[in-house]
């Protein structure tokens, strides 16, 4: 038998093992997808761009062939002038604020590079976040970390969901055994019969309600008695 008071402990100590199990599952399922190869990790840009580093410094002219996919870049004389890049105008902007000391080069979780060349600088803005590899545009650089968090989420959701719903639904039956001893009683059956329940507190509650009953049997047969011995005196009368 089992209290109120532990099912409800029991129940947020699910909660707590419902968290830490997504998050172990979605740190296991991120890294098997990155291991497939479905899953860009978040310093791959990075990687690419320290590895070709050397190579973009000294190239006659800077493209994406050496440049981590999905990547914007600018090319600037020394006097902040645009020489070509596919660089977005806005970010342009953010980007000679980052040359001229007026910004960081942290926006976010996007990294503006800055790589000396020969009378010009080059500025690399790329990603810190993961995405999945997938050549089809509709899902090209598709932000993983939030498509896995709202899954993560949705999946938590349904899951407070229906533990609470058992927890709730245990309870409800337990309401209504107690509602239909009390209709029973109230038609004055008492010879029905009683569900034990595996809840302390409701079990205390329906062994107080059938010791009621069983004590207006009591009364009830004591009337009886009563009654039938005062007809029986006045038939021998």
């Amino acid at each position: 038998m089992i209290s109120m008071k532990k099912q409800l402990i029991f129940y947020i100590i699910r909660l707590v093992l419902g968290i830490v199990i997504l998050g172990v599952g979605w740190v296991f399922i991120t890294n098997l997808l990155i291991y497939s190869n479905i899953v860009i990790p978040a310093n791959y840009s990075e990687s690419i761009l320290n590895e070709n580093k050397a190579k973009l410094s000294n190239l006659d002219k800077v493209t994406s062939d050496y440049l981590p996919k999905g990547c914007e870049f600018v090319v600037l004389s020394l006097d902040n002038n645009k020489k070509y890049g596919n660089m977005s105008p806005t970010n342009l902007e953010h980007a000679l604020g980052v040359v001229d000391g007026t910004e960081g080069n942290v926006q976010g979780n996007t990294i503006y590079s800055l790589i000396d060349r020969d009378n010009e600088i080059c500025i690399v803005k790329y990603n810190m976040r993961a995405y999945f590899n997938c050549e089809n545009k509709k899902f090209y650089l598709l932000n993983y970390d939030f498509v896995s968090y709202t899954i993560t989420v949705i999946a938590y959701i349904l899951y407070v969901y229906i533990i609470t719903f058992k927890l709730v639904n245990s309870w409800k039956d337990e309401f209504a055994e107690i509602e239909r001893i009390s209709l029973e009683i109230e038609k004055g059956n008492l010879d029905f019969e009683i569900r034990k329940s595996n809840i302390k507190e409701f079990s205390h509650i329906i062994d107080s309600m059938v010791r009621m009953r069983e004590a207006l049997k009591e009364t009830l047969y004591l009337n009886w008695k009563i009654e039938n011995e005062k007809n029986n005196e006045i038939g021998a009368l």
